[in-house]
């Protein structure tokens, strides 16, 4: 293959994988983790950190899309071309590492992957940092293997920068460090290089220290994964790595978000394919061993199955934090460079561009119907069209209540549909329920609520009093209720013992991202309830 004919293919899977995440993404809503996402970035930088200590993610990413929104506004689009920069540049920088690393031909069939790669794709088109980490895993792993075989400061100082950002964008980076561990291991340059591991060491440790304690803080926080934990339960150690398979599928077989579609085929028969090309590309590095060495042969391998194996061992041990569909885009381009190793190993060369086909064929049909369960004509809409509901008969004096995990998208666009009264915004005046999760947007633990159900009434019915108190006697009170057993107490005709009449009916509407649906009502509150407001 000649250069000028690489550099053609190169531009056709870059614009192809430009296009491929531009499409549609104004369609699905912001959802509850974006929108607690932009919030919290654009809360002052005291309110910002301290909010970051109930979370699972360092700052960068959130400091990133605050000077962002900065120039380029917060709107869906605006902030979702972040993710999309970072999902093409992935591809890219696939390319060069490949390419260096292995062959021309393997770079261009795993950029390919990458580029039409539905999981992959779908994170390029959400306002959060999961592409961005695996790009930088991708800089480090390969700053340090380039570093192992040519000894050149440069990519040192690649490996070493590289670390230190994947380490800011997601807590998950941690794992990374299993795979540098064990590639200076099998570069046989461990002992002869202490000094230069040691000194990588203490510039991480320099610069990342300033956040271990609040990381400390986060790994203590029982309920962020509280969600995910009757997910791990179910599915264990085998069952999360055959998730993680099918959700790097061409096919998307599987996702961990609900409200997108699942396009199964063939009874998974695409994953199988898949993987016995990662296996092949796995079988030709081990031969690679003799020729450039374990390290330099077997990153990728490497760069997959440590921070894996790593992930899914501490999430037996301790909190379970492997989220197949989500946290594995950080192995996902070491993936689709073994992929694309499989493919260049397949004869005739003529079969190769059949496999490549099919992939994308796959791939299309998949992006095609990824948000096929968002358009149920049985709904309203989503959290956009419920805020939109809202704002066409809300008043300043009014009162919404939110429950569950639907607050951070409403304030998200309310604010975007907020009435002005005398020139000047009024925004909407929202109280959480439960109200301690107004603490922090996107993460509630229902398991340990439900499991106190005399304080689950209490807390509904100082809910409501706070409301009534705040609506006064000209307001009235929005009910966002979501479909979960939290909220059991605020279901439709469980509010008239409290005082509050239902004067009208808004909608219903599926949050995008939880698949679960909302009901929008609208009460008028008694001034005098019978029922006693306050216990």
């Amino acid at each position: 293959m000649t250069a000028k004919h690489e550099r053609l293919w190169l531009g056709v899977i870059l614009l192809g994988a430009v296009a491929y995440r531009l499409y549609e993404i104004d369609l699905p809503d912001i959802w509850v983790d974006e929108a607690n996402l932009i919030l919290t970035a654009q809360k002052p930088f005291e309110e910002l950190f301290t909010n970051l200590r109930l979370d699972s993610s360092p700052p960068l990413y959130y400091l990133v899309v605050r000077y962002w929104s900065a120039l380029f506004g917060d709107s869906a689009i605006a902030l979702r071309l972040l993710s999309v920069i970072g999902g093409v540049a992935s591809v890219g920088a696939l390319w060069w590492v490949a390419r260096e690393l292995w062959s021309p031909r393997v770079g261009l069939w795993a950029a390919f992957y990458l580029a039409v790669s539905p999981s992959h794709a779908f994170y390029s088109q959400q306002v959060r940092m999961y592409v961005w980490l695996g790009l930088f895993a991708l800089l480090s792993l390969a700053g340090l293997v380039r570093f192992l075989r040519d000894g050149r400061r440069s990519d040192f100082s690649l490996w070493v920068i590289a670390s230190i950002l994947a380490l800011y964008t997601h807590n998950f980076a941690i794992h990374l460090g299993v795979a540098h561990g064990l590639l200076i291991a099998l570069s046989g340059q461990l002992i002869s290089r202490v000094r230069l591991w040691a000194l990588a060491a203490a510039i991480v440790a320099l610069v990342y220290g300033p956040w271990v304690p609040s990381l400390l803080g986060q790994l203590g926080n029982q309920d962020h994964y509280a969600w995910f934990l009757p997910v791990w339960e179910k599915s264990g150690f085998t069952g999360t790595i055959a998730k993680s398979l099918r959700s790097v599928s061409p096919s998307i077989e599987f996702m961990t978000y609900r409200g997108i579609g699942s396009f199964k085929t063939l009874w998974g028969l695409p994953t199988i394919g898949v993987s016995l090309l990662a296996a092949i590309g796995t079988g030709v590095a081990i031969r690679r061993i003799r020729e450039s060495g374990a390290a330099v042969a077997l990153w990728p391998v490497i760069g997959v199955a440590a921070p894996a194996l790593s992930a899914l061992t501490l999430s037996m041990l301790l909190t379970p934090h492997y989220v197949p569909g989500r946290v594995d885009q950080m192995m996902l381009p070491q993936f689709a460079l073994l992929v694309g190793a499989g493919i260049v190993f397949v004869r005739p060369v003529a079969l190769r561009f059949v496999v490549g086909a099919a992939i994308l064929a796959l791939a299309v049909v998949a992006r095609f119907q990824m948000y096929d369960e968002y358009r149920d004509p049985e709904i309203d809409g989503g959290d956009r069209a419920a805020a939109l509901a809202i704002s066409r008969v809300w008043q300043p004096h009014d009162v919404i209540i939110t429950t569950s995990l639907s607050r951070a998208p409403l304030v998200y666009y309310l604010r975007d549909f907020a009435r002005s009264q005398n020139g000047q915004s009024q925004e909407a005046r929202i109280i959480s329920f439960p109200r301690a999760s107004a603490d922090h947007l996107g993460a509630q633990n229902d398991a340990r609520l439900l499991s106190d159900k005399p304080e689950l009434t209490r807390e509904t019915i100082a809910t409501l009093a706070d409301a009534r108190e705040l609506a006064g006697s000209d307001g009235r009170v929005f009910l966002v209720w979501v479909h979960g057993n939290v909220n059991y107490l605020l279901r439709r005709g469980a509010l008239a013992p409290y005082g509050y009449t239902e004067t009208a009916f808004l909608g219903r509407f599926r949050q995008f991202g939880t698949g679960l649906m909302m009901e929008v009502r609208q009460y008028l509150p008694q001034p005098h309830p019978e029922h006693p407001s306050r216990e």
